[in-house]
């Protein structure tokens, strides 16, 4: 039996897609359990989700205690109540994040089937995004809310495609008001979908903006209230003191943006120019124009700060793999009428995408030298008397059986302008006080930091306290998270000494 290339390059496709969902699936079975960071915020997560288990509100004055990170409090909440089913710890979160996950595959297959009628493709579809869970920082798994935002922005997307315009405008509305209150970036798909509901119906413009205004307005109102005004502080000011690197301006559009998903751009804009008079594209063009608009604003108005990661590419990515399949379908309907191996080519395009998502499974799990560390870590904390400011990774204290304390990436936010005035105080000198306070006085048994610096708590006023010991890790490699930031704490500050 003759295959042609394009049946090979179908096939090809095919295994590819198989490949890189059981190659996900089987790294999160391993992960999940996991008992040491994955990514350096991850700890804190769990601490932000013991302090609402504890009864305490989640915005509250900052204090060397608790600081809250500046997001909305939604995947925090949803994570706590992960946590009373399945105990304290990071597979609560985590497992939110992979179901979330699971859930954006299900509603890609469905989506792109909805517009294509092609499971096969469909399927193809769900590959690419498993794929790209490397380049977007191998992220979908962890304690972090991306996943369970990008669900939600996913959904809305879907409904609004799917359902009737009416309809579609009031639910992708309460959709993407949930997804706002997971993380602030959702605005600029709101912003998006709201400009495409103008042009193309006035009355589901206004149900649209009408709902989405009130529920975000409504529910911002409540948690100003319930946190007495802090709740604007750590979600709306303290975002505007980020720091932006220039030259990622220029360089955010050839890498990582053009590098990782070039072939999909290239699918996108052959369906642009070569589909431009047909009612399919005339139907969809301003919906998925916008919306992919949105989803690179969000990659690059985040991914220009100092504390950007390539998680922040996931909304663009998926949307991207979603109008590049719907490209896709078009094209090769074209090339039938066309003749030659058009089709062939495209496959190929596709296959080349695949490609550049590759990655190595097993570089994304933890060494059994990793875990092996982390355990002796965990005895060193327990050898203390007392507290341990554990300056960057405030939960492994609590994994030893002591107190956590403000994880610093949460304390810089708000160190960041010291002159902020919020409610007629200053909360980064507030927070400045409580903090050498406890140093001084000497509160704690030790103190292990990341790096030397870290206003307040640097160098300079921690050796006036506190002996250096010397390094934790003698390995030049162990116990690094496997993705985000680099960092680990070795740096170890003793008061008996």
């Amino acid at each position: 039996m003759r295959f042609s290339s394009e049946s090979y390059l179908r096939k090809a496709a095919f295994i590819l897609s198989v490949l890189y969902i059981l190659s996900y699936i089987l790294l999160v079975l391993k992960r999940l359990n996991y008992p040491f960071e994955l990514e350096w915020i991850e700890g804190a997560v769990v601490d932000h989700c013991r302090w609402i288990l504890s009864g305490r509100g989640l915005y509250v004055p900052p204090s060397i205690n608790f600081v809250p990170f500046n997001y909305p409090p939604l995947y925090f909440y949803v994570s706590a109540l992960a946590m009373k089913i399945f105990g304290v710890g990071f597979f609560a979160p985590r497992f939110v994040s992979f179901i979330s996950s699971l859930g954006c595959m299900g509603i890609i297959y469905f989506w792109v089937r909805y517009e294509t009628k092609d499971r096969f493709l469909s399927f193809v579809t769900v590959g690419l995004f498993a794929a790209a869970y490397k380049y977007t920082g191998a992220w979908y798994d962890i304690a972090r809310a991306d996943s369970l935002q990008m669900f939600f922005i996913i959904a809305a997307l879907y409904s609004a495609r799917r359902l009737s315009i009416s309809k579609g405008a009031v639910i992708s509305a309460v959709l993407l008001v949930t997804s706002f209150y997971i993380k602030q970036s959702a605005l600029l798909i709101a912003l998006s979908l709201g400009i495409y509901y103008f042009f193309r119906s006035r009355k589901a413009f206004l149900i649209f903006s009408g709902i989405f205004l009130s529920f975000a307005i409504g529910a911002f109102l409540i948690l100003y209230w319930k946190s007495n005004g802090w709740f604007y502080y750590y979600a709306v000011l303290i975002p505007q003191q980020h720091e932006l690197v220039r030259s990622k301006i220029i360089l955010f559009w050839a890498d990582p943006l053009m590098r990782g998903i070039a072939p999909m751009f290239i699918l996108v804009i052959a369906y642009l120019m070569l589909g431009k008079r047909k009612k399919i594209i005339k139907d969809g063009f301003a919906f998925f124009l916008l919306i992919t608009v949105g989803c690179i604003l969000i990659a690059f108005l985040t991914m220009i700060h100092t504390v950007a990661y390539l998680n922040n590419l996931i909304p663009v990515v998926a949307v991207i793999i979603v109008f590049s399949m719907i490209s896709l379908r078009f094209l090769f309907g074209l090339a039938v009428r066309k003749g030659g191996n058009w089709n062939s080519f495209l496959w190929l395009i596709l296959i080349l995408q695949f490609i550049n998502f590759v990655y190595i499974p097993t570089q994304q799990l933890p060494s059994a030298e990793d875990r092996s560390a982390g355990e002796k870590f965990i005895n060193l904390l327990k050898g203390f008397d007392g507290d341990v400011l554990v300056r960057d990774h405030g939960y492994y204290s609590v994994l030893a059986g002591k107190r956590s304390f403000a994880q610093r990436m949460a304390v810089k936010d708000v160190m960041k302008n010291p002159e902020l005035e919020f409610k007629g105080i200053k909360p980064a000198k507030i927070l400045e006080e409580d903090i050498v306070k406890a140093i001084s006085e000497r509160k704690f048994s030790a103190v292990i930091m990341d790096s030397h610096n870290g206003v307040p708590y640097d160098e300079d006023l921690v050796e006036a306290y506190y002996k250096f010991s010397g390094k934790v890790f003698h390995s030049p490699e162990s116990f690094y998270p496997i993705t985000g930031y680099r960092t680990r704490p070795n740096f170890l500050y003793d008061k008996s000494k």
